[in-house]
């Protein structure tokens, strides 16, 4: 493989597409080949580019990210896929895998993490949060992150473990946990790892 990772990416969101590019570009590593805000355009120049990674958003107008993936899927266009995604929906993970992406990521992760996927998924690897779901009644308003961090709390970690497991800030897990909390309308961790099991 060549020493950098030509990366194709896709976003109907073009505040969003210049951010990725800018801190792509930052990192010597990284190659932007092409980027596409739908996935009609994007399935021309993945024949045309042939990248090494597809970094995939999951919503878009007319052809979305899922789509995407079936349309390559039945012309067997191999492409390592990262799906990326702001709206956090525990069956995107399972329909992704379902679909062969090799990864998928909130839009909110770091840019540590970002590249670290980016170049794993380059070399063969996958990446999909550990998350399961939840057994309580009232959890079905958690975010993805938000039921990946609770079922990292269930296992004892404090908020500087979580922080380094999914690459976040300790000041952004804080808030994440209040959230948590706030939404499952209990007053501490024990009660939320209670809730979450269901009991």
């Amino acid at each position: 493989m060549s020493s950098t990772v030509r990366v194709l990416l896709v976003d109907d969101q073009q505040l969003v597409r210049e951010g990725i590019l800018r801190l792509l570009e930052l990192n010597p590593m990284m190659d932007v080949v092409g980027e596409a805000d739908n996935g009609v355009t994007a399935l021309t120049l993945l024949s045309d580019l042939d990248p090494d990674v597809l970094l995939l958003d999951i919503r878009m107008p007319g052809m979305s990210g899922l789509d995407m993936l079936v349309e390559m899927n039945k012309r067997n266009i191999l492409t390592p896929t990262i799906l990326l995604t702001t709206f956090s929906d525990g069956d995107y993970v399972t329909q992704a895998k379902e679909l062969n992406a090799k990864a998928f990521l909130l839009k909110d992760v770091s840019s540590e993490c970002l590249m670290d996927v980016i170049v794993r998924v380059s070399e063969g690897d996958e990446y999909f949060p550990d998350i399961q779901k939840p057994k309580g009644d009232g959890l079905i308003d958690l975010t993805v992150r938000e039921t990946e961090i609770l079922q990292l709390i269930s296992k004892g970690m404090c908020n500087k473990e979580i922080a380094n497991s999914v690459h976040l800030s300790e000041g952004t897990i804080k808030n994440k946990v209040s959230k948590i909390l706030s939404k499952l309308r209990v007053r501490d961790r024990t009660q939320a790892v209670l809730k979450y099991h269901g009991k």
